[in-house]
Order: structure tokens, then sequence, then C-alpha cells
């Protein structure tokens, strides 16, 4: 009875962290411009101008540990066993929220104190899944194919990849909310197909659709996503700059993705690891040059080998 409370949370928090991650790239853009008229500043309004800096950075470390903190709470929520310890979890997470984050977190314990509301959720998602959908007959080989449920997941990634690139499934928003319905499943081996499988979905999404807003919705979607196996998605939408349409009050604009890359950018920084510094290092001659601007300030932020845990930043004196 736990899995839908704990889905939902998740997603909660995701949404949180992104929100605070918006704010974090905001500081980046007010940093770029300081940085650039600081050529022509002197005196006073120099000096003004590098405490501005300080003042910046700082406050970027706050936002970056609370982001952390975001995300850590939704990766724990995937560790409690017991209704008594999600409510326990909830509780400490209102500790630390806003009215408008405490509210979605009231609606949680109130499923949590109603459990009919989480059978009547159930009984309309358990709707969708039958075993006649594509969706179904993906996880019912996770459930049953021996290979598929091996420790090795190679044959759980050749199926996602395989089922990801059926003509017509990467655009039917049917098929991922199917999917995602099932990626915190109590069976390990059907949640990690359903995640590899929404990964590779949402990838080709974000590198392909000529809408570029709907292909950031996917890159959001993307930074959302815990498990690893998103690390090589975001790569492949940072190394990939393109452009695409923009409908915005009835003109429709030609627009590139540097907002995607930025988003893959902020989170391959989040996950720290030697694969994610790598690709981040080689951007540092980009084509773009908010997105070298971006790879200067996380290489200075954090210097030396990633090992996958995310530090705190260094911040300038």
């Amino acid at each position: 009875m736990l899995g839908p409370i704990v889905t939902q949370l998740q997603r909660i928090l995701e949404r949180k962290a992104s929100t605070v991650q918006k704010a974090f790239l905001e500081m980046s853009e007010e940093l770029e411009t300081l940085g650039q008229d600081m050529i022509n500043l002197k005196g006073e309004e120099h000096q003004a101008a590098i405490a501005r800096q300080k003042e910046i950075r700082g406050k970027q470390q706050g936002i970056a540990e609370e982001i952390n903190l975001w995300r850590e709470y939704g990766r724990k929520a995937i560790l409690q066993g017991s209704e008594e310890r999600m409510r326990g979890l909830i509780h400490e997470i209102q500790e630390k929220a806003d009215d408008k984050l405490n509210e979605e977190l009231e609606d949680l314990i109130f499923q949590l104190d109603n459990p009919e509301e989480i059978l009547k959720r159930l009984e309309e998602a358990n709707k969708r899944r039958h075993s006649g959908t594509p969706v179904g007959r993906l996880i019912e080989r996770a459930q049953t194919v021996y290979d598929m449920r091996s420790e090795s997941n190679a044959a759980r990634k050749e199926a996602a990849f395989e089922f990801s690139n059926r003509q017509g499934v990467m655009q039917d928003d049917d098929i991922l909310t199917e999917l995602e319905s099932y990626m915190v499943d109590e069976d390990p081996y059907v949640r990690e197909t359903a995640q590899l499988t929404v990964i590779q979905l949402y990838r080709l999404r974000a590198l392909r659709l000529a809408s570029i807003r709907d292909s950031q919705k996917a890159v959001k979607r993307l930074a959302e996503i815990s498990n690893p196996a998103v690390i090589p998605a975001l790569i492949e939408v940072l190394e990939n700059p393109r452009k695409g349409y923009l409908e915005k009050e009835g003109e429709v604009l030609e627009v590139d993705n540097v907002r995607s890359r930025q988003v893959a950018l902020l989170r391959l920084v989040e996950w720290h690891t030697p694969e994610a510094q790598r690709a981040i290092y080689m951007r540092r001659f980009d084509q773009n040059k908010d997105i070298v601007s971006f790879v200067e300030k996380a290489l200075d932020l954090f210097p030396g080998d990633w090992d996958g845990t995310m530090p705190k930043p260094k911040v300038s004196d």
C-alpha cells in the first residue's frame, strides 16, 4: 500500500528540487552578466560588483545544499518499510517545507490515514495495466523471463532500448504514464525495466522532438530520475546542441536547446560521477558561451576528482 505514496512523495520532492534549481540558474546568469559588466567598471563600482559576486556564490552554496536535501529525502522515501516510518519521514520533511509544499505533504498524510483513497487510486491505475498493452507485455517479460531476472541488467537494457525504438512509442503519452506507474514497483526487476525504458523514451524525446518546449520537458523529467542509468542520457543531451521550433504569441520561432543543455549540465554536476566530470570538462570549448560559462563555474566550484558524492561547493574568497 505504500507504493503510491512513495511515487507521489518522490515526484513532489523532485518538483521542489527543480524549482530551487531554477533559482540557481538565475543566479548563474546574474554572475555571467556581472562578469561581463566588470570589464568596464572601476573604483567603488568594481568593488561593489565583486562583493555582489561573492554574495551570489554564497547563496548558490546554500541552494546547492537545499537541492541535495530534497533529492536525498526523495531517495529516503523508497526505504521506508511501514506506514509509521513514512509518516515520520513526511513529518520530518514538513519541518523544512514552505506552505505550498506542506499542502502536498498533508495530502499524503491524509492518504495514509485513509487507505480507501489509496485503493481508489490503485484501482484507477490498474485499469491501465493489463497484459494486452505493449507495456503490460514488457512488464510480464520482466516478471517471468529468466534473462530479464538475472543479476546482470544487460537483458533489461536491451529490452528497454528495443521497446523505446518501436515506431510510434516515443510520442505516446499513455505508454509513458503506464510505464512510470511501474517505476516504484516492489519487484526490483520490474522496477528497473520500467526505469530504463522511461529513460530511453525521454532521451529520444529530448534529442528528436522538433518542439523545443516538449524536448525541454523531457530533459527536465530525465533530471528528476534518480537511477544512475540516466547519466549517459543527460550527457548525450549536453553534447548535442540543436535547433527546433517554439510557438510564441502566434509566431513560430527557431530556437536552440541551450536551456535543455543547461539543465542536463546542472544535473550532471549533482550526480558528480567521473563520467559526468569528463563530459562537462569536454564542453570547455562549447560553441555556446553560456554553456562554457556554466562549465567553468562547475569546475571552479568543484575541483578535484568527482566520486559520485556531491560535496559542498568551493566558495572563492
